[in-house]
């Protein structure tokens, strides 16, 4: 379902980061040509038609104690998907809470590596590095 609902961000163009990285994800975990294909297809605006349409969803909430949650889906049915997330805040206590109930809260945050194949980066690529990561906002450069 990722990479469908990659393919359809990226109208499938696999040069979109979200479909590569989505594809590299796939390939990690063996998935088998001829069903990363069809779930490429599927997801390509331009070759759409019949099937499911999967969307991806958030949906925020509170648990007991004031936890805050995030809860990010996937799913072709909108109307199931909500019925089960509600389902499962209420089995735990919690509550479904409205659109940026929680997420006034929260950072999304990235970690990027990055080095030669072989080896370690030398002290001058290192600060070049560092200097970048610096100048565009890092909170922790390590």
């Amino acid at each position: 379902k990722q990479v469908e609902v990659s393919s359809r961000l990226a109208n499938g163009d696999r040069a979109h980061s979200a479909l590569a990285s989505s594809i590299a994800r796939a390939k990690d975990a063996r998935m088998p040509k001829k069903t990363l294909e069809a779930a490429i297809a599927r997801g390509d605006a331009s070759t759409a038609g019949a099937g499911g349409d999967v969307s991806a969803l958030t949906y925020e909430g509170t648990l007991p104690g004031g936890v805050g949650v995030i809860v990010e889906t996937l799913t072709d049915n909108k109307n199931r998907t909500a019925s089960e997330v509600r389902a499962a805040f209420k089995k735990y206590g919690g509550a479904l809470g409205a659109q940026n109930s929680v997420s006034w809260g929260f950072s999304r945050l990235a970690s990027i590596s990055a080095g030669p194949a072989e080896g370690a980066l030398d002290e001058a690529a290192h600060e070049a590095l560092f200097e970048a990561a610096l100048e565009a906002g890092a909170d922790d450069v390590s």
